[in-house]
């Protein structure tokens, strides 16, 4: 029989959602369910939970490559982020989506490579890197949310560093494309890392923007100071 493939996964989940009659309430993250336990217990022999967050969760498949399920359907904001990727993947800072697929009015979902958190990068390089994880999350988080990249205090953030103006670059097209549209959610868990090596084998981390962005501002503010 051959592996699974994302659809199948994908496609199994919404068959064990719709026999056991569930659903996701938009309004209400999705782990605060009563049947998600449930529902990581039927999947955990497969598919690795790695997280989630109010709309959607990901996993890590049998190949190594991560599967994100989205659970908002076209009102979700990282499914217009994930397609924002999937059109600029030479961009050295943008997840590399493999595939990107609406499935039904509620669910859509994305296949990514697999990339370190914030706590594995800070844990893998040790003191191998001159630049601290947390200082690109900083510069990312402080650019998307309008500062100068400039200015004095994000001056010394990763300062000499060779991908600091592409990260820069890559943040305020961000913030420029997506700007009245949704609302900013840079927090540590949705910068992730890859591990690279220069000529000489020394080893040193490239930022990836995993998830930027939150609800859509059409959906009020009321949503997303609640969820902030």
């Amino acid at each position: 029989m051959a592996n699974p493939t994302p659809v199948d996964y994908v496609q199994r989940v919404l068959l064990w959602m719709d026999v056991n009659n569930y659903g996701v309430d938009e309004d209400v993250e999705i782990d605060s369910n009563d049947w998600w336990d449930e529902f990581l217990s039927e999947f955990e022999l497969e598919l690795q939970f790695l997280g989630s967050g109010f709309y959607s969760a990901a996993f890590e498949m049998p190949d190594g490559r991560v599967l994100k399920i989205g659970f908002k359907g076209e009102r979700d904001a990282g499914k217009d982020y994930a397609r924002w990727c999937r059109a600029n993947q030479s961009r050295l800072h943008v997840p590399r989506v493999h595939d990107l697929a609406t499935v039904n009015d509620s669910i859509w979902y994305m296949v990514t490579d697999l990339y370190l958190t914030y706590s594995e990068a800070a844990f893998d390089v040790g003191g191998t890197t001159p630049v601290d994880p947390k200082d690109y999350w900083v510069l990312a988080c402080r650019v998307l949310e309008g500062c100068n990249p400039d200015d004095e205090f994000n001056a010394v953030l990763c300062a000499g560093c060779d991908q600091r103006t592409s990260l820069i670059e890559t943040m305020v097209d961000i913030r420029e494309y997506f700007a009245g549209t949704t609302c900013t959610d840079l927090h540590s868990g949705n910068i992730l890392f890859q591990v690279a090596y220069r000529e000489d084998m020394s080893m040193y981390l490239v930022p990836i923007i995993n998830d930027p962005l939150s609800c859509s501002r059409s959906f009020g503010s009321a949503m997303y100071d609640s969820h902030s």
